[in-house]
């Protein structure tokens, strides 16, 4: 008869620990790029969705509809308003703070032509994990939305 070859519950179990540990070691090291990955994708994402609010209002062109932005800093959100109906309403990722706004009373408006009403501003995000820091930003005058590094001098552009 011939002998049938295979593992033995012992060599198994070893091989079954030993990636136990190596994954132990491994996975506290990706927490880290994972939250900066959320943050990033927050961040583009938020001014993804306010570029494409803001052409709602333009192509609303009604001068009784009132279009804005709630930042909600406690609950890590934001709700697109049409008057008083919430149109739409997004959470952050989990490790991911809505840190500031320095819109007036936390609200970014729009006017008919999609500029902001009255003035720009900037939201800032911040991730748990390393803490970095990335800045939503809204220029005042044209209504441009881009995502940075850096936060602007003044907090308004």
């Amino acid at each position: 008869m011939r002998s049938i070859r295979g593992f033995t519950l012992l060599e198994l179990t070893l091989v079954i620990l030993i990636l136990g540990v190596l994954l132990s070691l491994l996975v506290p090291q990706l927490k880290v790029p994972y939250g900066h990955y959320n943050l990033e994708s927050a961040a583009y994402r938020m001014a993804g969705d306010i570029r494409y609010f803001a052409q709602q209002t333009i192509n609303a062109q009604s001068d009784t509809d009132t279009y804005k932005v709630n930042f909600d800093t406690s609950n890590d959100r934001y709700l697109f308003q049409k008057n008083t109906d919430v149109i739409k309403s997004v959470t952050l990722p989990v490790s991911t703070d809505l840190e500031y706004v320095n819109f007036n009373k936390n609200t970014l408006s729009f006017k008919i032509n999609g500029a902001p009403s009255p003035l720009g501003g900037t939201v800032t995000l911040r991730d748990r994990c390393s803490g970095d820091f990335l800045y939503v930003i809204v220029a005042g005058i044209t209504g441009r939305v881009r995502v940075d590094v850096e936060k602007p001098a003044s907090g308004v552009e």
